[in-house]
């Protein structure tokens, strides 16, 4: 082989289900907490969202990682989770709300991305949760929704 042939880089070993489970758990164990903060909120109410009430009225809402940054060197992850729900009366959207939590963890050794990848949507997305269900109860008392309570959700992981 010369020089200036390419050099063959070494396989990547895939993981097994107990070791992804493994790094995982403890990846869970030395991860520490260093903020949630809140970061945007958008809402919007129509006028007519209170009188809003019946068998055509919608509530739908989820969340998504919006951005992903892992430091394996510094050993932190920050990412930020946003938050949406919106009500329909019919097809009408009558009201809409959008939040953004910044979360950053520290503590984390020698893990792969995929596995910090994991602790974000099992972790880190159920820790902002709790303080948009408490935001969105403020905003929709605010508003004077009385719409009912989000649910209380429980995030499985896949691992």
């Amino acid at each position: 082989m010369t020089d200036n042939e390419p050099k063959s880089l070494p396989a990547k070993t895939e993981l097994t289900a107990e070791q992804r489970r493994n790094k995982y758990n403890r990846a869970v164990r030395e991860a520490r907490l260093v903020t949630i903060d809140l970061r945007g909120v958008k809402f919007s109410a129509d006028p007519a969202a209170p009188l809003a009430r019946g068998d055509k009225t919608r509530r739908g809402f989820g969340s998504e990682i919006v951005e992903f940054q892992y430091d394996p060197d510094e050993k932190i992850v920050f990412s930020c989770i946003r938050w949406k729900i919106n009500l329909k009366d019919g097809r009408k959207n009558i009201v809409s709300c959008q939040v953004d939590y910044s979360v950053l963890y520290d503590g984390f050794s020698s893990t792969e991305e995929e596995i910090v990848k994991l602790f974000v949507e099992y972790v880190a997305r159920p820790a902002t949760y709790a303080y948009f269900r408490a935001l969105y109860a403020q905003l929709d008392w605010s508003a004077g929704l009385n719409s009912p309570p989000l649910p209380v959700v429980q995030f499985t992981p896949k691992v």
